[in-house]
């Protein structure tokens, strides 16, 4: 007699046992007596493998049991089995999806089996933008490590969660850089941030500024005004411009003075005086009172001698002094 195993949809024949027959092929039975044959037929198990991918980490579990990547990455399951894989990230990690398996996005992914089948997981490391804001009337520049920030070039950088960025501040000529606000920054020195979420920080740089003082020399009195504005001796003999303001000063004489001349600051001669302040700058505005010719002639017969109050004339026939203008 001779015996043919024939499996069911979904189910293997793994062999014979009994009556002197094994294996899978037709087993012949020659009976000479009671004989019991036995025909094994399973259901088969397939493979089903998670591969973890991308820069973050974490943990695949699977209902039924059998995967705990990453203890496991792999296990059998029998033809039909639906199996359901759940992705945790770790801390500081975030899961990005699913491939393979006929799964996707960031659920729980079920995979039934009917065959060997790889499923991937992603997990990445988040990353948070780092905005750099410039603030004040000042200028300069933020440059970070690792590189990625280089204002005014680029004010933003994207990083990994839990990098440490340091920032450091350059002003331009004529500023100072004064202070860090946001992200936990404060002073004027290096600003060190560890990223956790999207993070704005201010760098406020200031432009310098420079007193130009006047001072008024000489016999004579008269009046200094500037252009900008600020300036008006003797109203107010010294204000502040921002560094590389170029500054034109004009002297005025009182009646009665002369206006003698500039000196200090790059000025001289009578004209309008410009300086472009580049530090603490004073300059001085000489007003003399002009002198004229005092002349006494003699005239008769007869002589005599004239003086003068203030002193300076003793005439015989004819003297001459200079007497400053004016009543004396």
């Amino acid at each position: 007699m001779t015996l043919t195993a024939t499996p069911d949809s979904g189910s293997i024949f793994s062999g014979w046992s009994g009556g002197g027959c094994s294996g899978t092929a037709a087993c012949t039975v020659t009976i000479s007596g009671p004989t019991a044959v036995t025909a094994t037929f399973d259901v088969p198990t397939f493979a089903l493998t998670v591969t973890k991918g991308g820069s973050g980490g974490g943990t695949v579990t699977s209902t039924p049991a059998g995967i705990t990547c990453g203890t496991s990455c792999a296990a059998s399951y029998a033809s039909g089995t639906a199996v359901t894989l759940t992705a945790t990230p770790d801390s500081g990690s975030i899961f990005s999806g699913w491939s393979g398996g006929g799964c996707s996005g960031a659920g729980a992914c079920t995979v039934t089996i009917s065959g060997a089948t790889a499923v991937t997981a992603t997990f990445d490391v988040p990353s948070f933008a780092l905005t750099v804001t410039n603030a004040g009337t000042g200028s300069g520049s933020v440059t970070s490590a690792p590189a990625g920030i280089t204002c005014g070039t680029s004010c933003s950088g994207s990083y990994p969660s839990g990098t440490a960025v340091t920032l450091t501040a350059t002003p331009a000529t004529g500023s100072t850089f004064t202070g860090w606000s946001g992200g936990g920054c404060s002073g004027t020195g290096s600003c060190t941030v560890t990223l956790s979420a999207a993070t704005t920080i201010t760098a406020t740089f200031t432009q310098q500024t420079f007193a130009l003082t006047i001072a008024n020399a000489g016999t004579g009195t008269g009046t200094v005004t500037s252009t900008p504005a600020g300036i008006t001796c003797g109203t107010s003999c010294s204000a502040s411009y921002p560094s590389g303001t170029a500054v034109t000063l004009t002297a005025t004489p009182a009646t009665g003075s002369t206006f003698a001349g500039w000196s200090g600051g790059g000025c001289s001669g009578t004209g309008s005086c410009t300086v472009t302040l580049t530090a603490a700058t004073t300059v001085t505005a000489t007003f003399d009172v002009p002198s004229f010719a005092l002349t006494v002639t003699n005239a008769g017969t007869g002589s005599g001698t004239v003086t003068s109050t203030p002193a300076g004339l003793r005439v015989g026939r004819v003297a001459r002094r200079a007497i400053p203008a004016g009543p004396r």
